[in-house]
């Protein structure tokens, strides 16, 4: 890996893939050292890169080489066209400034501009601004994650449409052929065979890895986010409509085309592949408008539900995503609002175990302790802050709390089999393994639990099997070959398993 630390002690010392970069551009390896400042530069100095000032020996005095980050860095992005490399991006070198004496660069004349730009900035904005708008689904009152079952072939996406007098703007739409574009939030499965190539044709016993898995838990929220290029839209003052659909469809359109040229007879009252049925889940709206200097966003919220609740899985939503400086701010700003809200208490001390602070964590769940005692779901957190303080004693007596209202919590059995473990007891480890593995006889954890208890007992035969138990279910780290190679040709579905990602209307 490319660390500061490796760069800076290796200046001069190419690896294999620089090594590569000099054979392929006829560079002799004394350009080791601009290379690897070029590969950083491809994000920390563009404007050396872009103009070509890289290929020579750079002055540091130079206003290029002290501008680092502009404004245009970012807002000058014209698109991503995939994420093969550093710096990948396209930059809009075309992009045509709209005030008068555009191309001053000192005096008078740049003084005139920049006065104008400040006085009427809304044609500025209009070109370079991209806002964020934020779309939350929530999976509540159900047992179950959404979607659920075979994620391979079951099909939920989000389908956002801007519209304005000038034109249509749109995420997740249908192509004509019944094929829903990856560019928007898909709820599915994306795996890969051992040849790298994508599990579609429900072959899930081919399945060696996900590339992504996109689903909700109960009780949880995702949220994705969209960009949109106002700039394409006109005259802000007049409105533009922003509509959000949850859409869901049994089998997504590739399974269908399968389906129906290996099954003819079984689509024998169809000529062609059927169109089925798309089904809405959800549904909201959203206006903005430009009022003078001020854009305005109104949103239609679903009927009876709270806005700190809306908040709260906006919370869970940057939790999930690993965001954890936003989860804090948000969740922060929803206690202010409702500070005796319990489950926003535990939202917050989960944020804080994420972050490592287990002190902080403590503290914020003695107050939803204070609030509701011996609740199960503040009990099943506490035992990850017991365990954290060695504390095994507790930490078994809080999972007790869970299993008495959740006796068949798989996690929670496997957790009081690790408890045990971490405090000597080893045949107490056993038996909560035999209860998870009761549930699910291929978790590979619980195997995994029973082979280091059996060890720690001397039960050598028993060790034995549960290690082969443990081998055969695990995850095959062999498999990351066929990831890597179905990422590295998939553009969508290699942006689809990003973490954090921004979906483009168009």
């Amino acid at each position: 890996m490319a660390t500061l630390e490796y760069l800076r002690e290796t200046p001069t010392e190419p690896n294999e893939f620089v090594a590569a970069h000099l054979a392929a551009f006829g560079l002799p390896q004394e350009a080791t050292g601009r290379v690897k400042s070029r590969w950083c530069a491809g994000c920390h100095d563009p404007l050396l890169v872009l103009t070509g000032r890289m290929r020579e020996d750079v002055d540091k005095e130079a206003v290029a080489a002290q501008a680092g980050l502009t404004c245009m860095s970012c807002h000058g992005i014209a698109e991503i066209p995939n994420h093969t490399g550093n710096g990948n991006y396209v930059w809009n070198d075309q992009y045509a400034d709209s005030y008068i004496f555009s191309r001053a660069t000192s005096g008078l004349d740049m003084l005139l501009h920049d006065m104008y730009l400040k006085a009427n900035p809304e044609r500025h904005v209009a070109d370079l601004m991209k806002p964020f708008y934020h779309v939350v689904v929530r999976n509540l009152n159900v047992g179950h994650t959404f979607p659920g079952g075979t994620n391979d072939s079951n099909e939920a996406w989000i389908e956002v449409t801007v519209a304005s007098d000038d034109g249509t703007l749109v995420a997740g739409s249908m192509d004509a052929g019944g094929h829903v574009s990856e560019n928007t939030r898909i709820y599915n499965l994306v795996g890969v065979d051992r040849q790298g190539r994508r599990i579609d044709k429900r072959n899930a016993h081919e399945l060696v890895a996900p590339i992504y898995v996109v689903v909700i838990p109960p009780g949880t929220a995702d949220f994705s986010r969209y960009s949109v290029p106002l700039s394409e839209l006109g005259d802000l003052s007049a409105g533009v409509s922003i509509q959000v659909r949850l859409l869901w469809r049994k089998f997504n359109r590739a399974y269908t085309e399968f389906a129906f040229a290996t099954n003819r007879e079984g689509f024998a009252k169809f000529e062609s592949v059927p169109d089925l049925p798309v089904t809405e889940i959800a549904a909201t709206t959203l206006t903005v408008k430009r009022e003078g200097r001020r854009l305005l966003a109104q949103a239609g919220v679903p009927g009876q539900v709270a806005s700190t609740a809306l908040m709260h899985d906006y919370a869970i939503g940057f939790l999930r995503q690993g965001d954890f400086r936003s989860a804090r701010q948000v969740i922060d700003t929803v206690l202010d609002l409702e500070p005796e809200c319990v489950n926003c208490l535990r939202t917050r001390a989960r944020v804080e175990m994420a972050e490592g602070q287990f002190k902080a964590a403590r503290r914020t769940l003695t107050e939803a302790e204070q609030l509701a005692p011996a609740d199960p779901q503040s009990a099943w957190l506490w035992t990850q802050v017991l365990v954290r303080e060695g504390n095994y004693d507790a930490a078994a007596g809080a999972l007790d709390r869970v299993l008495e209202v959740f006796p068949q919590d798989r996690m929670a059995h496997k957790l009081k089999a690790r408890v045990a473990y971490l405090d000597g007891r080893f045949r107490d480890s056993l038996l909560a393994v035999a209860t998870a593995l009761a549930i699910d006889a291929e978790d590979a954890t619980a195997h995994y639990y029973a082979m280091l208890a059996h060890r720690a007992l001397g039960n050598t035969e028993q060790e034995k099997a549960s290690e082969v138990a443990y081998r055969y279910h695990k995850a095959d780290e062999t498999a990351q070959q066929a990831i890597l190679a179905f990422r590295q040709t998939e553009d969508e579905a290699n942006f689809a398993a990003q973490r954090i990602k921004v979906f483009m209307l168009r």
